[in-house]
């Protein structure tokens, strides 16, 4: 896979993420504390979205030698197609375990070190914003402990809090792989934290 079309995919999940974040974020407008968190975490993945973006424009002018598992990247994508695909969640609980199982993918770790080996910091700054990753995902784990009524969501941040900070992956390449094995157990198996989310009716508090 070339640099550039590994941009551009990226950029996309950003850009479907925030259209999934936004959505939800319109769902609960009625509450303003939920329509603005949903808000920021939607801004938050359209910056990445326009700074991959750049880094696929700029890719444009450069040759990378090293070799991309078109397959993990598939494999990923198909992930996040998923979930932004299935009904709409019906509870606060459901829209904000969507958001953590896409937070736990930890993409933004991805981007910055594709970014840093291809040379292409000066994307908007790309390395210096999208560190700013790990604030996102705090936001969303303090929105949890405070509206999440589901037991295993609120452990699942509990763990969060306890794992020592993630250390940036040596290989792009191979942090790729370990997302898509960790997704995919089986070929066209993904590896989910619960099952669809149920459709229809109102949203709930």
């Amino acid at each position: 896979m070339r640099l550039v079309d590994l941009f551009r995919q990226c950029a996309e999940l950003e850009s479907a993420i925030g259209d999934l974040y936004q959505d939800f974020a319109a769902r609960w407008q009625a509450d303003a504390g939920l329509a603005s968190f949903w808000t920021e975490m939607a801004s938050t993945e359209r910056q990445h979205a326009s700074l991959l973006s750049a880094a696929a424009d700029l890719a444009l002018e450069k040759e990378w030698c090293e070799p991309i598992d078109a397959t993990s990247v598939a494999s990923i994508r198909g992930f996040v197609t998923a979930l932004t695909s299935w009904p709409a969640p019906a509870t606060v609980d459901d829209a904000l375990k969507n958001a953590l199982d896409l937070e736990e993918l930890e993409l933004d770790h991805i981007y910055a070190e594709f970014l840093r080996i291809s040379g292409l910091e000066s994307a908007g700054s790309g390395i210096e914003q999208l560190g700013r990753g790990q604030e996102h995902v705090e936001l969303l784990l303090d929105m949890i402990e405070r509206r999440a009524t589901d037991e295993g969501l609120r452990r699942r941040v509990e763990g969060h809090r306890r794992s020592p900070e993630a250390a940036p992956p040596a290989s792009a390449v191979a942090a790729l792989r370990a997302i898509s094995k960790r997704l995919w157990g089986e070929p066209g198996a993904p590896v989910l934290h619960r099952g669809k989310n149920r459709g229809g009716g109102g949203p709930e508090r």
